[in-house]
């Protein structure tokens, strides 16, 4: 995938869906002051590596990164999102978000948010959490006869929360 440019005063929003176990590397350059991007990752399967850079090239540009997925037992994954503010991008805003249910105990997920800044007036923040499946709210459903494969689909269903999905 090539880099993806956002100008001036532009705004742009990113949904990526990786459901196959593959290398997926993006850059994201915003380029012009009051360049916007939004993105919405979701990760739907084990072996994915995704690895995602924001370069914030004007002042006055923003980000958001939301990223989430669920991991089987025994599969990995890797999600990086690096946004990079360097002293020319000045009043610029980055919010990077990173959650991750796991299935099982062998399931692992290497979750890095990284800030990369050299400019002093921005706002940036970055968080992960990556959880285990909840039992209790399992054996809840099962108490109220939903089969423990449709909880369990019910809550992955409501944790990825993907965007366009029927509800």
């Amino acid at each position: 995938m090539g880099d993806i440019i956002v100008g001036a005063n532009e705004r742009k929003s990113l949904i990526l869906i990786h459901d196959k176990p593959v290398l997926n590397e993006q850059v994201i350059r915003l380029v012009g002051e009051g360049a916007s991007i939004e993105v919405d990752e979701v990760l739907c399967s084990g072996g994915v590596q995704s690895k995602l850079r924001i370069i914030h090239e004007a002042n006055c540009t923003v980000s958001k990164v939301r990223s989430r997925g669920v991991l089987r037992d025994g599969e990995c994954s890797l999600a990086h999102a690096t946004v990079v503010i360097p002293i020319a991008a000045q009043k610029s805003k980055s919010s990077v978000s990173q959650r991750f249910l796991l299935l099982g105990k062998s399931a692992q997920i290497d979750a890095v948010p990284s800030l990369e800044i050299e400019a002093d007036d921005v706002q940036a923040t970055h968080s992960t959490a990556i959880v285990p499946l909840d039992e209790r709210s399992l054996f809840y459903l099962a108490s109220r006869g939903v089969s423990r494969d449709d909880a369990m689909a019910l809550m992955v269903q409501g944790f990825l929360n993907v965007p366009g999905a029927s509800k």
